[in-house]
């Protein structure tokens, strides 16, 4: 825990958002099924009623598209819930204290994401709700867990500090951007290597049938939500690191956790 302290306040010593995202990586190493484990089982769900929703809409069953919407609705409920349990785990390993307890800030918790979801999505016809609205989704377990005070000024004042960081967080949402685009234009050519030559000229089958498969809107929407399941767990780690990378002087939680583990060493020395 300690050694997971010092090795993320260590890799945001130069202070960019960027090396928040390196910070995440280093602590997805370190602690893997910590955060790995509560993430399958918040996206479970979430996966079996994208695959039910998928199947209608490519079939054509406009019938069942309520209960698809409802499937979706339940499972992203579930899936916020279990999330905050797993970025309140991250937050208790980063500052070496446990954040104020989940069940009583669960309510608001899932309100501050569905509004920040809300203006991320319908928002990003105007960009500038999309870009604020990310951001507060990724930061709304440790902002409201940080925090007795009530949500509407908690939103204010983060807001605010958006506005300041907004350099900072552009250059981290364009780093995001091309990692994300990057990553499906290589599957998309390896796919279209494996169709082309893997099957037809090293194992000598006919390629068509597959092609067919490979190149469907099922298949290619299932693998665009499967990617993006990745980059979200990139995220919802990372969202964590940030949101203590730019409150760090505010909150005073770096030096928090050095004294922490100053003192603690101190006392194994004695």
């Amino acid at each position: 825990m300690l050694e997971t302290n010092e090795t993320f306040w260590m890799r945001l010593e130069g202070r960019s958002s960027v090396h928040a995202l390196d910070a995440a990586i280093g602590y997805i190493r370190q602690n893997p099924m910590r955060v790995l484990g509560a993430y399958v089982l918040a996206n479970t769900p979430l996966a079996l009623a994208v695959a039910v929703s998928l199947n209608e809409v490519t079939a054509g069953h406009r019938s069942g598209l309520a209960f698809s919407c409802l499937l979706l609705t339940v499972s992203t409920l579930w899936r916020w819930a279990i999330l905050a349990v797993m970025q309140r785990r991250i937050q208790e390993d980063i500052t070496g204290s446990p954040p104020a307890p989940l069940r009583r800030h669960l309510g608001r918790i899932i309100i501050v994401k569905l509004a920040a979801n809300t203006a991320m999505t319908w928002g990003s016809l105007a960009i500038i709700p999309a870009f604020y609205g990310f951001f507060l989704s990724g930061f709304a377990v440790p902002l409201l867990l940080e925090s007795n005070r009530n949500t509407y000024s908690l939103i204010k004042q983060s807001i605010a500090w958006l506005n300041n960081s907004r350099g900072r967080l552009a250059k981290l949402s364009g780093a995001l951007m091309l990692q994300f685009f990057a990553a499906v234009i290589a599957i998309l050519v390896l796919q279209l290597f494996f169709t082309s030559h893997v099957v037809g000229s090293l194992m000598g089958l006919d390629p068509t049938e597959l092609a067919l498969t490979v190149w469907s809107p099922l298949w290619l929407m299932s693998m665009g939500f499967f990617l993006f399941m990745a980059f979200d767990f990139y995220w919802t780690v990372s969202a964590v690191m940030l949101f203590y990378d730019l409150q760090a002087r505010r909150l005073g939680t770096d030096l928090r956790a050095r004294m922490q583990a100053l003192s603690e060493e101190t006392n194994e020395t004695a």
